[in-house]
């Protein structure tokens, strides 16, 4: 598996702690949101697992309430939760809510670095660009194109193809 520098010198005991403030958070937003959930830790990753549909405001509550403990407790608030020594994703996934270690910023950098590609040439297509989301981080790295479905995302390739590969 290829990590970069930078990923390579998070430690156990730094994501564990990382981990730790995270999960207490989820553990707090249940408490003082009255919420019927479970809470299950990865090992780069914990999430709040509802036992009944919340709404999305409950949702965005508890990532939003995560992303500002993350943030304090790596000596900010910055102003992005890629600013900071280990980045993060505290994300509404639509019916749970998780933190995980990292983000997809990363993920496209390192892309952008292995087939050397630069942020003008490169397009993310994503459905989760607020900030409250799992792709909102990429804006930084590429332009994005924000998609509600996997048919849009059909649509967008196929039009990719077309405008890229016109004979």
């Amino acid at each position: 598996m290829y990590a970069s520098s930078s990923l390579r010198s998070w430690t156990d005991t730094q994501v564990q702690q990382l981990l730790d403030v995270a999960e207490a958070e989820l553990a707090d937003c249940v408490r003082r949101l009255g919420i019927n959930a479970q809470i299950l830790r990865k090992p780069r990753a914990v999430g709040l697992v509802p036992h009944e549909e919340l709404t999305r405001e409950q949702l965005d509550e508890c990532a939003l309430s995560s992303q500002m403990a993350l943030l304090r407790s790596q000596g900010a608030p910055k102003s992005e939760p890629c600013d900071v020594p280990i980045p993060f994703c505290a994300f509404n996934g639509g019916s749970d809510c998780w933190v995980d270690i990292g983000n997809k910023l990363i993920g496209v950098q390192i892309l952008q670095e292995m087939i050397g590609s630069p942020p003008q040439a490169t397009l993310h297509v994503g459905d989760q660009f607020l900030s409250t989301g799992n792709d909102f981080s990429t804006r930084a790295a590429c332009c994005t194109c924000w998609i509600i479905s996997p048919h849009e995302t059909q649509g967008i390739l196929t039009e990719l193809d077309a405008i890229l590969f016109q004979s």
